[in-house]
């Protein structure tokens, strides 16, 4: 009996141990389920909001830069109007506050909603843009430019496996109206070169620029240039080599075609296209307006110096029938009062050391100056050709004119040999800086300039942000050339202007000798007439000359940022325009 009963008990316990177990384990996985729900449910909601705030970004980016054409080209009618009109932008609108509805309805029109690319596996996301209202800043009106004020909120929605996140911004774009400047382009030319038939010069498969590109007339293509920002022409047509079976050199007429009727060509357009009968873009034909600026003149007058204003700008007592050949610093007794100007033909060497710019320049009679500008201390110290060194308060005004030819201009020599091979988009460590951190120069002559070496900045913009160093090169009456003394693949940054009839950038001999490499260029070129640099091949093969390496300087997009007394055209266009953000709000 006793025995019997002690098993009872032990087989009751055991059940009771065992039922308590089954219910914690089923209380444990229960919770362990409930838990990873939970997790799994917030990292879905986590998820889905980051693709939300991505969408917005993407909006928000395109927004601010490649957006800025299509705004333009919504106040484009408007400015033309402005233009015909001879209104004063001081105190005239340039857009009346009866066409802002038109405006904004273009500008809508331009700004689709973004959506997720398709190779996004956990989610999808798409962006919209609503813009509401357009105003004017009556008290930013002057004879430079009017700034106008744009409304707009971007709503950001994601969905990741069912989980839903929708973020909404709101903020006002400053959009500063300006008279355009002429690097706003990566290429402009008011002849594209081609002749009567397209087959005197064309852009072919070496020919790529990453920034606007506009030309006038007489543009021919040929197998497959690219422009990723597109391209205008403001003729209504362009010609387009289309040999028989895309052999030889054959051009014919094409308008509102992406590629000639025979597939031989087909340019790449980034899907911006190829643009017909745009406004013509007219260039300056002389250097007068910089020859002025040098000496501290009114730069606004497009007349050229007299002897007289001459002697007055180098702060000559008396003014000699012919002036010395050599090199001016504009004084007003101690402090600088203009630019550097130089007497006849020069050679000019741009270097840097630390944060000190340098010129080095060699006068028509060999004689050399050399004047360093101290950013920090405000000083500019000119040595003499007899060696004689005076220090300066104040520092030069960035332009830098010389009245003849400038025989040479170049940085540093290389210090030693390009790697074998050259990194896209990035300047070899072997070619030193010539132009220093804080400077912000124009090079202009009154005849030819020859390129004879690499000129480079010590901040290249594409991999310092906020760089503030700038260049342009200005060739009053005849071209800017790449000179046969000049290094194979010569790499220059700056804005490069070459406007009288007829003249471009050039290269001394472009169909002799060699591939030379190419021509790479951060920065814009505007020209009259572009010119042959180089020749290639039936097959498209470089085969003497250099080709064209050319990369926009994103600072200049819409002229935003450019050389001091870098010309512009009389009509006014979006220079700048920047989102800033006031709210943001998830719903």
């Amino acid at each position: 009996m006793h025995s019997q009963k002690n098993q009872g008990f032990i087989l009751i316990t055991v059940l009771m141990v065992m039922a308590l177990i089954a219910v914690i384990g089923t209380t444990l996985l229960i919770k362990s389920t409930s838990e990873l729900k939970q997790s799994s449910n917030s990292e879905g909601q986590a998820r889905a909001r980051g693709y939300a705030e991505a969408a917005q970004a993407d909006m928000f980016y395109d927004l601010a830069n490649p957006g800025l054409i299509s705004i333009n080209d919504a106040f484009t009618p408007y400015v033309n109007l402005f233009s015909q009109s001879n209104a004063n932008p001081s105190v005239t609108p340039i857009v009346p506050a009866s066409a802002y509805q038109s405006v904004l309805a273009s500008i809508r029109g331009a700004f689709p909603p973004l959506n997720s690319p398709g190779s996004l596996t956990a989610g999808t996301y798409t962006s919209t843009i609503n813009f509401r209202s357009l105003r004017a800043d009556e008290g930013s009106f002057n004879r430079n430019g009017q700034t106008y004020y744009l409304d707009y909120s971007i709503n950001g929605a994601a969905n990741t496996f069912g989980n839903r996140r929708n973020v909404v911004t709101e903020g006002t774009m400053r959009i500063n109206l300006g008279r355009q400047s002429l690097n706003q382009f990566i290429l402009l030319a008011d002849d594209g070169g081609s002749g009567s038939n397209g087959s005197s010069g064309f852009f072919d498969t070496s020919s790529t620029y990453d920034g606007p590109v506009h030309v006038n007339k007489n543009w021919a293509l040929s197998g497959n240039p690219t422009f990723l920002a597109g391209a205008t022409t403001s003729s209504s047509f362009i010609w387009m080599n289309d040999a028989k079976k895309c052999a030889g050199f054959t051009f014919v007429k094409v308008s509102g075609q992406q590629a000639s009727p025979g597939g031989c060509t087909t340019p790449n357009t980034n899907g911006k296209g190829l643009q017909y009968n745009k406004d013509p873009i007219d260039l300056p034909k002389n250097a007068f307006s910089q020859a002025r600026a040098s000496l501290g003149l009114d730069e606004k007058d497009l007349s050229a110096p007299s002897k007289a204003e001459t002697c007055q700008g180098l702060g000559l007592t008396t003014c000699p029938n012919t002036l010395s050949k050599g090199t001016y610093l504009p004084a007003n007794g101690n402090i600088v009062s203009g630019g550097i100007y130089v007497e006849g033909n020069a050679s000019v060497t741009l270097s840097t050391s630390g944060p000190l710019q340098l010129y080095t320049i060699k006068d028509q009679n060999n004689k050399i100056t050399v004047i360093t500008v101290d950013y920090q201390a405000n000083t500019t110290t000119y040595l003499n050709p007899s060696g004689v060194t005076k220090v300066l308060t104040g520092i030069p005004n960035g332009q830098l004119y010389v009245s003849g030819m400038i025989t040479a201009l170049s940085g540093p020599p290389r210090t030693g040999l390009l790697p074998g091979t050259l990194e896209p988009g990035k300047v070899p460590a072997v070619i030193p800086p010539a132009i220093a951190a804080k400077t912000q120069l124009n090079v202009a002559a009154s005849g030819q300039i020859s390129l004879t070496g690499d000129l480079t900045y010590k901040d290249d913009p594409r991999q310092v942000a906020n760089a503030q160093n700038v260049l342009g090169i200005i060739s009053g009456t005849d071209h800017v050339t790449v000179g046969d003394a000049a290094p194979d693949d010569i790499y220059v940054s700056g804005a490069v202007l070459a406007g009288a009839n007829g003249r471009g950038l050039k290269v001394q001999t472009p169909n002799g000798g060699r591939p030379r490499g190419a021509i790479h260029l951060l920065g814009s070129l505007a020209e009259s007439e572009d010119q042959i640099r180089g020749q290639v091949t039936q097959s498209g093969t470089p085969s003497a000359g250099y080709a064209d390496d050319f990369r926009f300087d994103q600072r200049f997009f819409n002229g935003a940022v450019a050389p001091p007394f870098f010309p512009a055209t009389t009509k006014f266009g979006v220079q700048t325009g920047w989102p800033i953000q006031r709210t943001w709000n998830e719903n």
